[in-house]
């Protein structure tokens, strides 16, 4: 039993190093999600019957914020998995390219889809001209960003401000509310930015 135990321990172990970077050097976090926000993608999430695949309704990030699947249904993310249509919000490349240049900044994309859609965004901002040499981009098929965050600022104890930008009003309030949260229980200096981007690439 000990055995198996320490199995599944190793194996938590090496999927959160795999998963949460601390070998972040930089006092600037920077943080951009990449459907609505870094680009148009026209990607929704289709809402199926149970069993036998039929579509019920497909949902816009606003609409998925605040819809759960009935009992008989489930949601389908597969048009997230391809970027081939994504159409470039400028204002917003430009921002994350000012963040690129300034080398006391780590930037990274992180976005709701799974992680098989980060080799497709990579190349996507390379085809923009972005520069991704070291640029992190993470895939979380849906779990929280704040989570994530919070774990990436506890592990990397040289940030003291974080931006983050995203068109999901839900995963902007789950990143505001758990950062401020680890920042007063820790008492850390921790500067906290965190943006709503609207359809049209304004922020809030």
């Amino acid at each position: 039993v000990w055995m198996k135990l320490l199995l599944e321990n190793w194996r938590k172990f090496i999927k959160e190093e795999d998963v949460i970077p601390a070998d972040i050097e930089k006092k600037i976090l920077a943080v951009f999600d990449f459907d609505e926000t870094i680009a148009d993608t026209h990607a929704k999430t289709v809402v199926r019957v149970k069993g036998t695949g039929e579509t019920v309704r497909r949902l816009s990030q606003v609409q998925l914020d605040t819809e759960k699947p009935g009992e008989d249904e489930e949601f389908d993310f597969s048009e997230f998995d391809d970027v081939g249509d994504a159409e470039e919000k400028k204002n917003i490349t430009n921002k994350m390219k000012e963040f690129i240049d300034d080398p006391n900044s780590q930037v990274m994309v992180v976005t709701s889809r799974a992680e098989k859609a980060e080799d497709p965004i990579h190349s996507y901002l390379n085809f923009l001209g972005i520069d991704t040499s070291s640029l992190i981009i993470k895939g979380l098929a849906g779990l929280s960003k704040g989570d994530y965050l919070t774990n990436i600022v506890k592990m990397n104890p040289s940030i003291n401000k974080v931006y983050f930008l995203d068109d999901s009003e839900a995963n902007v309030q789950d990143v505001w509310m758990k950062l401020n949260t680890f920042k007063k229980d820790t008492e850390r200096e921790l500067f906290i930015s965190a943006t709503h981007v609207l359809t049209e690439g304004l922020l809030l």
